[in-house]
């Protein structure tokens, strides 16, 4: 693919008409008349406020609110030098402790082999139960069976697992793909003796543990400690399984990802192997921001239910201080980057497979207005409209993550992500994702190269000629009241406005629940509603109105951080990926004054992960800054 010529004459040509273009009269007439404007608005009141000189100091650490922050760290630092630092000692010479960590050190190093041995055991003790209870027939004795034989044939491969794949033709793809180094390093440790014994009799020990407690029970506490335990020593995991698993997983299990993943670093701080959880600017005043709401949940008008839902977003709100903590260097960051966009890649590729297939759902649509729609995509969130919001996130980073690759395989493997990302955008026939996106890419035009505005204006005019009538015709219906989605979405947000006039100062408390328990008695023509339909209107109406300031604030920090850190580096993919992030954002928070864009708690989940990103880009440059900066290695 490398001497592919008809890639190299594709991308030659795309960069001989950028140039063009740029040396273009058109080009020099445009500059003429947007030079003024763009000088009024850098010396405008809130151009300065927004990019005031950027600093690196550390003076936010001098507020009330990290000094608050701070006591925890304190409390829990003196606790784990008096209490942890001997328990520490007393696991660390512990024969149980030896063998779990040589596991964990060589897990894939284990010849497959020592696996076999243990679901052999696991299988023939099981089968032994089911001949004594006499419990033969069924698929469980079936399921038996075939572990049985596939750990026999696991007991003839004596290389191990990472043998396997560094010897791969997928190992070799995905580096390409990823610009990454090798996944597995050479084995150093040396394996435990009688390894294969010891397989053996814990695949005895698992499948009693199964008969004295339920088989999903034994397979929770087995996995929950398997993973805490992980987490002690390879805490990177737990973030890197969120990020790739949350388009995908249900939400209970992401949020118990994080949750035990917190776990896991608790034990890890106790022990001494980590000694920092540090809280940026951004930081504090999310941790504000979730205060607020837990604080909302107590003062609910349906307690109980609000606090359920307070908790499990305060859970996803977290993975911005996992990610922000535990990603300290460029190889973590760009491994998290590539987990995050191959993931949406994936959605993507289902979300145009469910359009061409024709298991598109028309459940949003209306059909007096939109007959030759013939359904609207949602993917693996159950909701056009949630796989719009969830796309606009994506869409600006892979675009810079395209660009900026050096290799062609990745080149075309993050253009191909691209791609079927905004395919599978069109797909939605969500408007208002539509113009968030358009918004997002004006905006990256904006921070990119000023001279492109005209050009891309151009290009969508002529766009317009090769989109299908359908998707013209959906997106000239916005604002047209004639649709029952715009005239539901109206007569919910008068009736928002009236229920802020007795609670727009402490709000009614999160959740569904409390929403129509109180809703109902202001609704515009009885229409119903769970949400307000609004990101804004929703955070007003559960949290009040210091929810909506400190929204404000966390919107503002992030905008004014992100911007001000372009004039840290000049290098080119740590400020284009920071642009994608801002523009991203953009397109974000306008999609919320239509649409309660955290409907969704694992669109929640990377909203903050995205966030996570644009702070985690900030520290790295600050951190390179007197040293070459970002590197792709």
């Amino acid at each position: 693919m490398q001497d592919s010529i008809m890639l190299h004459w594709i991308w030659l040509f795309i960069t001989r008409t950028m140039s063009f273009y740029k040396n273009s009269w058109l080009n020099r007439v445009l500059l003429w008349v947007l030079t003024p404007i763009v000088k009024a608005w850098d010396e405008s009141a809130f151009a300065r406020l927004l990019f005031h000189k950027p600093h690196v100091d550390n003076g936010e650490q001098q507020s009330i609110f990290w000094r608050l922050l701070m006591v925890e760290r304190v409390v829990l630092k003196s606790f784990a030098s008096r209490l942890g630092q001997p328990i520490r000692k007393k696991i660390q010479k512990s024969v149980i402790f030896s063998f779990v960590k040589s596991m964990f050190d060589n897990a894939f190093f284990i010849p497959l082999s020592v696996y076999g041995s243990m679901l052999v055991a696991a299988a023939c003790t099981a089968i032994v139960f089911a001949l004594l209870q006499h419990t033969m027939l069924g698929k469980m004795f079936v399921v038996k069976i075939l572990v049985l034989i596939i750990g026999w044939a696991m007991t003839f491969l004596h290389k191990s697992f990472a043998y396997y794949w560094r010897n791969s033709k997928l190992d070799r793809w995905l580096r390409k793909a990823w610009e990454s180094d090798a996944f597995f390093a050479a084995q150093t440790n040396t394996l435990p003796y009688r390894m294969r014994m010891i397989a053996t009799v814990l695949g005895i020990l698992l499948v009693i543990l199964m008969k004295i407690v339920s088989f999903k029970i034994a397979l929770l506490i087995l996995g929950g400690v398997f993973f805490i335990i992980l987490m002690i020593w390879q805490p990177m995991v737990g973030v890197a399984l969120v990020t790739m698993l949350t388009p995908f997983a249900p939400t209970m299990a992401v949020a118990g990802l994080i949750v035990l993943t917190y776990i896991g670093l608790l034990m890890r701080y106790l022990l001494h192997v980590r000694e920092k959880f540090i809280f940026d600017s951004l930081g504090i005043w999310i941790a504000v921001f979730m205060g607020i709401y837990l604080f909302n949940a107590f003062t609910s008008y349906e307690m109980v239910s609000s606090l359920k839902i307070a908790l499990m977003v305060s859970a996803m709100m977290s993975y911005y201080f996992l990610l922000y903590n535990l990603i300290d260097s460029k190889k973590q960051f760009k491994l998290q980057i590539n987990l995050f966009l191959t993931a949406g890649f994936a959605v993507a590729l289902y979300g145009i497979f469910q359009h061409f297939s024709g298991n598109a759902a028309n459940a949003w649509i209306d059909k007096s207005m939109f007959s030759d729609i013939s359904g609207r995509v949602s993917a693996t969130f159950a909701n056009p409209n949630v796989l719009g919001e969830y796309l606009i996130l994506l869409i600006p980073i892979a675009f810079v993550w395209t660009i900026t690759r050096k290799n062609i395989v990745a080149k075309w493997f993050f253009g191909l992500n691209t791609f079927a990302l905004s395919l599978c955008m069109v797909f939605t026939y969500s408007r208002g994702c539509w113009l968030g996106l358009l918004l997002a890419v004006a905006v990256f035009i904006l921070f990119y190269d000023r001279r492109y505005i005209l050009g891309c204006m151009l290009a969508g005019a002529v766009s317009i000629v090769f989109l299908p009538q359908n998707v013209i015709n959906r997106f000239a219906s916005i604002g047209n009241l004639a649709d029952s989605s715009s005239s539901y979405r109206v007569s919910i947000w008068v009736g928002t406005m009236k229920l802020l006039d007795q609670f727009w100062f402490c709000g009614i408390g999160p959740g569904i629940d409390a929403f129509n328990r109180v809703y109902p008695n202001f609704s515009h023509s009885a229409v119903t509603a769970p949400h307000a339909h609004s990101l804004y209107f929703v955070v007003l109406t559960e949290m009040g109105l210091a929810g909506i300031v400190s929204l404000v604030v966390i919107m503002w920090v992030f905008f004014q951080r992100s911007t001000s850190s372009l004039a840290l580096t000049k290098d080119r993919t740590a400020r284009l990926l920071n642009i994608a992030i801002i523009a991203a954002m953009t397109g974000f928070f306008f999609q919320g004054f239509f649409d309660y864009v955290w409907y969704n708690y694992r669109v929640v989940t990377i909203f903050w992960g995205v966030l996570a990103f644009a702070m985690i880009n900030r520290k790295l440059v600050i951190k390179e800054m007197g040293e070459n900066t970002w590197k792709d290695n």
